[in-house]
């Protein structure tokens, strides 16, 4: 059955952004929502939501060694200023030449 609901904008923005971190459809969480709402146990199976799961993150590993863990936002930061120099000095040397 077709209806419509009139939600506030900031709630409707977090309505849509768990959906699509859920992997679900708008439809099928706020059916969710009104169910839990009312007190169901369990949702009826065709309006289960299955969740995704979050996708494997690689990390490098050496034998012998522990992983490495992210950098830092500083570390990254570090590292592309560092680039930055070395092409600035690759290219400062070319012209010269």
């Amino acid at each position: 059955m077709r209806t419509t609901l009139d939600l506030p904008d900031d709630l409707f923005r977090d309505v849509k952004t768990r959906a699509a971190q859920q992997g679900t459809s708008l439809k099928k969480l706020i059916t969710q929502f009104i169910l839990s709402g009312l007190g169901s146990a369990q949702p009826n199976a065709d309006y289960q939501i299955m969740r995704r799961a979050a996708p494997p993150v690689a990390i490098r590993k050496l034998p012998g060694q522990l992983p490495h863990p992210a950098p830092t936002n500083r570390e990254l930061h570090a590292i592309l200023e560092a680039e930055d120099r070395e092409a600035f000095r690759d290219a400062a040397e070319r012209i010269k030449k």
